[in-house]
């Protein structure tokens, strides 16, 4: 397996983290709220 060149994977991931961050964002958000949920 070869490595895709260094500024192909900072390219994608730039366009990429926006979209990623806010997925993260989201996704700790719901697993907050899951948390506080079960623990009523």
């Amino acid at each position: 397996m070869l490595d895709p060149p260094i500024a192909i994977i900072d390219i994608l991931s730039k366009a990429n983290y926006k979209e990623n961050y806010i997925k993260f964002f989201v996704e700790k958000k719901l697993q907050n709220v899951n948390h506080q949920f079960l623990l009523k």
